[in-house]
């Protein structure tokens, strides 16, 4: 074998070389976006859970306060104090006062 064609030998066979760690790597890099990609599905499902979690919270809470208001009116009907109503609730007298005009402007 000639000296040039020992060179194109070469060099074909560091092309090879060359391709073969570039594709290993592409691999690696799309494994490694793969895995990337799954870990933050998962966090988002268990985002999701917490999401969940959070909106029945906001809901009973929603249905505490409508239930309050409800009994605000009551106790202003048969003239319980609104302070009293106010520290028993733990909101302020303002609050109570805004419920208890709910609906009548």
């Amino acid at each position: 074998m000639s000296v040039s064609e020992e060179n194109k030998a070469a060099r074909e066979a560091e092309s090879r070389s060359v391709a073969r760690d570039a594709a290993e790597d592409y691999r690696a890099a799309v494994s490694s976006v793969l895995d990337g990609l799954a870990l933050n599905a998962s966090k988002m499902g268990e985002n999701d859970e917490a999401l969940q979690a959070v909106t029945g919270w906001r809901e009973r809470r929603r249905a505490l306060r409508d239930e309050a208001r409800g009994l605000v009116k009551q106790g202003r009907q048969l003239g319980i104090d609104v302070t009293k109503m106010a520290a028993a609730l733990r909101v302020s007298r303002q609050t109570i006062h805004e419920w208890i005009n709910e609906g009548q402007s």
